[in-house]
């Protein structure tokens, strides 16, 4: 039975089961993180400090609203990332509230230090993204002009949960002058992504990346993982290059232009004269093409997958 960790001390943690028990366990994880729990009654020896807060926390539960409210509000459910060059993952729960913001690298952290400081648990992740994107705006990793851009990955355990994630983002862009794209991931996805210490996006485009450019596997993780989320959209055929590059970059010589159909299938970015995002694309189309609202002029339309239904780790 899989948990959510609620505190960690003296090297126990107090975890919050699916059954909306809590009990205490020694194991090394992070308030936040899910873990599998063993059998009951294999760890049966802690500290006197430890039975005392794990006992208050398993009350506290108890008193809410017995139990339920455990596993629809402190289980982690879904998982949500963004690049910019910073990235950054969200945590949400089963009512798709966040959990938890964390940093994926370096140029993250102080983003996340502010809108930890301002308080994150519990809200819609439509009002996360857009305090983020303040934030990036002011730090200049997305410029007024809206030339820069942004990635956002989605990965839920629950398809109308993911449905609901990809209807914030598709309002948060519509308010946003950069240019969103959204990719859609299953768990066996992230759990490779957090395997290599990059975010679902960056993953995803490494893959296309690999195959459009018919390196197979031999790619250096690394050099993905800090490399600009232009570049690689870019490079995946994800975004059209700029056409003083068109021909003349080397990373293009063995595919042709880069405005050629990604290895997936999907479509690229719409013209400026298409329509904008509906809602009943997004159901229909495939994970990978930037989205864009009907302010910011570019028209685009997103294209958002399902995941494979993985069986949560």
């Amino acid at each position: 039975m899989k948990a959510v960790v609620l505190e960690v001390r003296d090297g126990v943690a107090a975890v919050l089961r699916e059954d909306g028990t809590v009990e205490k366990v020694r194991q090394a994880c992070e308030v936040g993180d899910t873990i599998e729990l063993e059998e009951r009654g294999r760890i049966t020896s802690f500290p006197k400090r430890a039975t005392r807060w794990a006992a208050a926390a398993a009350a506290a539960v108890v008193l809410v609203s017995g139990g339920s409210y455990g596993y629809n509000n402190a289980y982690a459910y879904s998982y949500v990332t963004l690049d910019a060059n910073p990235s950054i993952e969200y945590v949400l729960n089963r009512k798709n509230e966040v959990l938890s913001v964390s940093a994926l690298n370096e140029d993250a952290e102080s983003i996340v230090e502010e809108l930890n400081a301002e308080g994150v648990r519990g809200a819609a992740l439509t009002e996360i993204l857009e305090e983020t994107a303040a934030l990036l705006h002011r730090d200049e990793y997305l410029s007024a002009d809206g030339e820069d851009c942004m990635l956002i990955s989605v990965t839920s355990r629950g398809d109308r949960q993911r449905e609901s994630l990809n209807d914030e983002i598709e309002r948060f862009n519509e308010r946003e002058s950069s240019d969103v794209y959204v990719t859609n991931a299953t768990m066996a996805e992230e759990r490779s992504a957090r395997s290599q210490g990059m975010s679902t996006g960056r993953y995803k485009l490494m893959e296309d990346v690999l195959a459009v450019e018919n390196i197979g596997s031999e790619g250096d993780p690394r050099s993905f993982g800090e490399a600009p989320v232009t570049e690689l959209l870019e490079r995946s055929g994800r975004r059209p290059a700029p056409e003083e590059d068109v021909g003349s970059d080397p990373r293009h010589a063995s595919t042709g232009a880069p405005e050629q159909t990604p290895p997936n299938g999907n479509e690229l970015q719409a013209s400026p004269s298409e329509e904008p995002f509906s809602e009943a694309q997004a159901g229909q189309q495939m994970d990978g093409s930037a989205v864009s609202g009907p302010e910011t002029g570019t028209g685009g339309s997103a294209e958002m997958g399902s995941p494979s239904g993985d069986p949560a780790r």
